[in-house]
């Protein structure tokens, strides 16, 4: 017994000497435990006045949980932002500074840094005070056919010039009036000689409204050519019936889009020779930008079809020329 008892007592004190005599691994350390300029910041986003004060106490209290170090504050006034709180706060109203002050006050109190953007907006980079030759820009473009192998004396379309997301699609009324083009380029080629353009189609839909002389031509700042109305059970579709076979490689679709978290239906491209069996070309992949162009193996039919599904929930509408939501009650466009 007494043996025992030794032996226990020689070994534990050489135990505790080697672990003791172990280096410490500042790397390590560092990982488990970041030092304050090491942490990371965020993008906090007031998103168009939806800001409590209890979220924001809420907010600071998850960013000391996780480990934040600072924050850079955005005021984000956008469009089609719904609203989830009583009351929004509108920037630099005194309620907007009084929850402005307690969020500074707080992050301070748990050691987090704070910046905040120069101005409200999307990214300090608007407002009144920037002229248009200095703001942010977008690139446009027109189209002129023209026949080959002799000199063209003309004038070219024209792109559209109002400042807005896309093309002529103008960012609201007063823009319309505020016009501002710069010519890039003017790029010219071949055309195939088997991409000849399309005839004049029979175009109808399966319900709601329908202006077909609205989905052929390039211009987006109008009414909706299609309202469809999307129901999860009842798929929608808008059809194009010709004379003879017709050969296509693409497709371009315009969908309304109500707000920025909305996002597009389920749609599939389908053909018939009858006009009475279709079979699927291809699904395509719609966006949440107001225009996109779909290419595919070529297709050779005298009808063809768009067809939409929702993505979710139920009650919505799809138009040609716009993008549809899956989300909400809603009507859409094309």
């Amino acid at each position: 017994m007494s043996i025992r008892t030794f032996a226990i007592a020689l070994v534990l004190p050489l135990m505790l000497a080697s672990a003791a005599a172990q280096p410490s691994d500042p790397v390590r350390e560092g990982f488990e435990e970041p030092p304050h300029e090491a942490r990371p910041w965020l993008w906090w986003h007031w998103m168009d006045g939806n800001v409590t004060s209890e979220g924001i106490d809420r907010d600071l209290a998850w960013f000391e949980q996780i480990g934040i170090g600072g924050f850079q504050l955005f005021d984000v006034a956008q469009p089609g932002v719904p609203q989830l709180v009583d009351r929004r706060l509108i920037y630099m109203h005194p309620d907007w500074q009084a929850a402005f002050h307690r969020a500074i006050a707080g992050a301070a109190a748990r050691g987090i840094e704070a910046g905040i953007a120069s101005s409200p907006g999307w990214s300090e980079t608007g407002g009144p005070w920037v002229a248009p030759e200095d703001a942010m820009k977008k690139l446009v473009w027109g189209e002129t056919l023209i026949e080959g192998g002799r000199r063209f004396t003309g004038r070219l379309a024209p792109p559209p010039g109002v400042p807005g997301p896309f093309q002529d699609i103008a960012r609201n009324d007063e823009a319309k009036a505020t016009a501002f083009y710069r010519d890039v380029a003017l790029l010219a080629w071949r055309v195939p000689a088997d991409a000849v353009p399309l005839p004049e189609a029979r175009v109808s839909a399966s319900g709601g409204t329908l202006d077909a002389a609205l989905l052929t031509g390039p211009a987006l700042e109008r009414a909706p050519g299609v309202v469809l109305p999307l129901a999860a059970a009842s798929p929608q579709w808008i059809r194009f019936d010709y004379d003879r076979p017709q050969t296509i490689r693409s497709v371009v679709v315009g969908l309304t889009r109500p707000g920025p978290f909305d996002v597009a239906p389920l749609a599939t491209l389908e053909a018939s020779d009858d006009g009475a069996h279709f079979r699927p070309v291809r699904d395509l992949p719609l966006s949440a930008f107001h225009q996109g162009t779909i290419s595919f193996p070529a297709v050779t039919a005298r009808s063809f079809r768009v067809v939409f599904r929702p993505c979710g929930g139920d009650g919505q509408s799809v138009a040609p020329r716009a993008q549809p939501p899956c989300a909400g009650d809603r009507q859409h466009a094309l």
